[in-house]
């Protein structure tokens, strides 16, 4: 399952937080080399990883594993946010 995190990061690390407004039709990809989290904020989000497909609704948010690229959607009329969070080893 693509939306399974079973990496754990030991500390220290680092976070970084960005919002991304989403119009109607448009579609973002969400990779990184650790564990991202991404929430759908306002708006319903499609996500699409080779085969696999999920809807996230406002205030659900999944794991992306490192290494998995994710294509984040707006189908729905208005805009969409998602919230990202990336964690990272400070180096």
């Amino acid at each position: 399952m693509i939306f399974r995190n079973q990496k754990p990061i030991d500390g220290p690390y680092k976070v970084k937080q960005s919002i991304k407004t989403l119009p109607t039709g448009a579609s973002d990809t969400v990779r990184g080399n650790e564990p991202i989290y991404v929430a759908a904020v306002d708006g319903a989000l499609v996500l699409k990883s080779g085969s696999d497909t999920r809807t996230l609704q406002v205030g659900e948010g999944f794991l992306v594993a490192a290494g998995t690229t994710v294509i984040v959607g707006n189908t729905a009329e208005g805009k969409a946010r998602l919230a990202i969070l990336e964690v990272t080893p400070a180096s």
